[in-house]
């Protein structure tokens, strides 16, 4: 695959889910159903989550080739667009996360695929505009009182505070600590 083709596959995934961000219907669309488990408050901030984790390092990369550099500012424009809808309270998109943040560990998985993202382009932190960045610190805070399972789990509260630390200053050293501390005590060699 060559970078065009690669840039018209990333563009064919993108693009359904930020078109529907830009009309405010990614409540309506990215829905999953599972049986046993209400998951509709939180699956479109996964798939927002994981998509901006995925794109973020190229939307912010240098592009010599100006049809390249348009696809990536409008893709910029829109992903940016998306976050704020997120963490905006009178969005039809927001995700709740005061209502529901409690009652769906899920958040802290795609809050922590948010902050990768983030932390893979940081300049995309310093475009947000200055009351989404005050609510999206507030979240990844309060995503504190999810307690994460004894799995890799742990590897995305430290991700959160790893955010918190870029975009305030200051973060929560235990979730981190704990979190390498577990991985170095399961860690058997060899990649195991």
């Amino acid at each position: 695959m060559n970078r065009k083709e690669y840039i018209q596959c990333l563009v064919r995934t993108a693009a359904p889910l930020l078109e529907k961000a830009k009309k405010q219907e990614l409540h309506k669309t990215y829905v999953e159903e599972k049986p046993g488990a209400d998951r509709s408050v939180c699956t479109w901030m996964e798939a927002c989550g994981r998509l901006v984790c995925g794109m973020a390092p190229w939307l912010v990369s240098a592009s010599e080739d100006l049809e390249e550099a348009d696809i990536k500012a409008k893709l910029k424009a829109q992903t940016l667009a998306m976050i704020q809808s997120l963490f905006e309270p009178t969005s039809l998109d927001y995700a709740g996360f005061d209502k529901h943040l409690a009652e769906q560990p899920q958040f802290l998985v795609d809050l922590a695929f948010l902050a990768e993202g983030l932390l893979r382009a940081p300049s995309l932190i310093d475009e947000l505009d200055a009351g989404t960045k005050s609510r999206i610190v507030k979240v990844m805070q309060d995503s504190r009182i999810i307690r994460p399972y004894e799995s890799n789990w742990l590897l995305f509260s430290a991700m959160v505070e790893a955010l918190l630390f870029r975009m305030t200053g200051t973060y929560d050293t235990k979730p981190v600590r704990y979190a390498f501390d577990r991985m170095e005590a399961w860690y058997k060699g060899d990649g195991v």
